[in-house]
């Protein structure tokens, strides 16, 4: 009953001051009525700039991103594991390489679709506004600039070994192309600037005439110089890299990077319309549409690149490329002697160590090995098909081997020739030789 009262109070409050603020003689139902000006304020429209931001979202923004390129590592690893014919149980399931492997197969494609989008609207903008076209244009050389620069970055970490590019063989040409790219890009902008305010400032026309040779299409034509000699320097820095990235896409890595470009067109035309989508009441399904799409489109690309990209990244950057690691000897421990095959025991030692081999995957517990011969090494495992990864692989506990040797000499690396390990391999034996120390001076394997 108080509450009631308490209603009507209020609303004869505001009824009394409802007829206050009306002018005299006037009915408020009548239309006729004298409109006159408001004197109250205007509320401003908000400042999206002025607003806080909320802090409290980075986190989850944060935790979202570490969690996609953590199961794209994982994807990768466990898709190539299974091509090679690897089988793993899941007990490893948590494994700081899967962030490495993760950030080898999107950083790429991540920042080529972000400069793409965002020269894309900027330019867009810039058109809506009605700047000169001379003047939009300049977006262009210096999107490609960039994504030069980028596309240098990601040959340096994912794909440059020994005598193909690496940073210490070529860092003159490296620096040059750092500094052509983001020194020449700010100076060209700033000289622009510069220049076209002498001229507004200059009052002699001889002057005037002179800076006008500076215009817009003068520094369009250095951006796209700049270019050109950052685009050369890349051709001749990865000179010798280019036959094995040519043999990569020949091999199917084309479809990695058309399911990127589809991706990219994908979020490239939602941006495009969004405000058509807006005006119609369909950005909430045609974001739902397109994030259904492109997340087909990166499980392709995932898969792609676990079977066609990864393996051609070195093992020593955490891809699947083995022509660049050493070979490895294995001495094995007596006690475990009669459990190890024989194509694995070299014959032409004294010692219990095996001939020399790949390691192509460790774990806490077990070695997986593979023999390399010449027709079947590890530049034929790079490619596709069933028939070109190892013939046999095989998995040694730990326990069973006493000491690993691994061979650092630049030249006995492992290569497509094997020219430098196959002198020292003989065909196996069906068993070891008589006398061996794997036989005689083996005893029982502890239980």
């Amino acid at each position: 009953m108080s509450c009631l009262l308490r209603i009507l109070h209020e609303g004869c409050q505001t009824q009394m001051l409802t007829d206050e603020t009306l002018p005299k003689n006037s009915n408020p139902n009548d239309s006729r009525a004298p409109n006159k000006p408001s004197t109250k304020k205007a509320k401003p429209a908000p400042n999206l700039l002025s607003q806080q931001t909320d802090w409290r979202v980075v986190p989850y923004w944060f935790a979202a991103l570490a969690g996609l390129i953590y199961a794209a590592g994982f994807l990768v690893d466990f898709t190539f594991l299974s091509v090679l014919g690897i089988r793993e149980t899941m007990a490893e399931a948590f494994k700081a390489k899967y962030v490495y492997v993760g950030l080898l197969c999107l950083q790429f494609p991540v920042s080529v679709a972000v400069v793409i989008l965002g020269f894309a609207r900027i330019m867009r903008s810039m058109k809506l506004d009605r700047i000169e076209g001379t003047k939009v244009g300049r977006f262009l050389p210096s999107m490609l600039l960039i994504m030069n620069l980028l596309f240098v970055f990601y040959l340096l970490i994912g794909f440059a070994r020994s005598k193909m590019g690496t940073f210490y063989e070529h860092e003159g040409v490296f620096s040059l192309i750092f500094a052509l790219t983001v020194i020449g890009l700010i100076l060209a902008r700033n000289l622009e600037d510069w220049i076209a305010d002498k001229r507004k400032e200059s009052r002699s026309q001889r002057i005037r005439w002179l800076l006008s040779i500076f215009g817009v299409w003068f520094w369009n034509a250095v951006r796209w110089l700049l270019f050109v000699l950052s685009s050369a320097l890349t051709i001749i820095a990865f000179w010798h890299l280019w036959p094995m990235l040519w043999e990569m896409l020949r091999q199917g890595g084309y479809l990695y990077f058309g399911m990127i470009g589809l991706i990219i067109t994908v979020l490239y035309r939602v941006d495009v319309n969004m405000s058509r989508y807006m005006r119609l009441g369909m950005k909430r399904t045609v974001i739902l549409l397109a994030i259904c799409i492109c997340l087909a489109f990166a499980y392709l690309a995932i898969l792609a690149f676990a079977a066609r990209i990864y393996p051609y990244i070195p093992a020593s950057r955490g891809g699947g490329d083995y022509t660049t690691e050493p070979p490895s000897v294995l001495t094995f421990d007596p006690r475990h002697s009669p459990n190890i095959p024989s194509q694995l025991l070299d014959r032409t030692t004294d010692q219990c160590r095996s001939n020399p081999l790949v390691i192509l995957r460790e774990t806490a517990d077990t070695l997986f090995v593979a023999v390399p011969t010449k027709t079947n090494g590890p530049c034929q495992w790079r490619r596709l098909g069933r028939v070109s990864k190892p013939v046999e692989l095989f998995a040694l506990k730990r326990e069973a081997v006493a000491v690993i040797t691994f061979d650092n000499e630049p030249s006995k690396a492992l290569s497509c020739e094997w020219s430098a390990i196959q002198d020292n391999v003989v065909e196996p034996l069906a068993s070891p030789p008589v006398g061996s120390p794997c036989l005689t001076n083996a005893n029982p394997p502890t239980p």
